[in-house]
């Protein structure tokens, strides 16, 4: 599998990519997230309905100083997490929003060049067709 990470903020098909630099570093986290409204009558009988499921996916990316421009620039395009855009890692695309910040974090030991590790948190955004 690719690891090459690219976004999209095209609403009409074909989707155009931007590439992203980095790759996903191991111990990714790619979450089937579900939301369900859970009644119990007085008799403990549980009635359980499923409100939605969505993916999450929590990917840590290395990145120098200069690799950053473009994450930051992907942020400022989507607004954080106010527009949903197209993610795309490999073969896998997601349409989805990010969290509301930007926040790469220095590595704690020292290197030459400096090096931040971000973690980026996208969330399956539903469309109205898919209910």
């Amino acid at each position: 599998m690719t690891w090459e990470l690219a976004y999209s903020t095209s609403t009409t098909s074909p989707l155009t990519f931007i590439a992203l630099p980095g790759a996903p570093r191991f111990g990714a986290d790619i979450i089937s997230e579900e939301s369900d409204i859970v009644q119990e009558t007085n008799l403990g009988a549980r009635w359980v309905y499923r409100l939605f499921e969505r993916q999450v996916w929590r990917l840590t990316i290395r990145l120098s100083i200069t690799d950053l421009v473009p994450w930051r620039d992907m942020h400022a395009t989507v607004g954080g997490q106010a527009n949903p855009f197209y993610f795309r890692m490999g073969t896998e695309i997601l349409y989805c929003r990010k969290e509301a910040g930007f926040a790469p974090k220095m590595l704690t030991e020292p290197t030459q060049p400096i090096v931040f590790d971000y973690t980026i948190t996208l969330t399956e955004e539903k469309t109205v067709a898919a209910f």
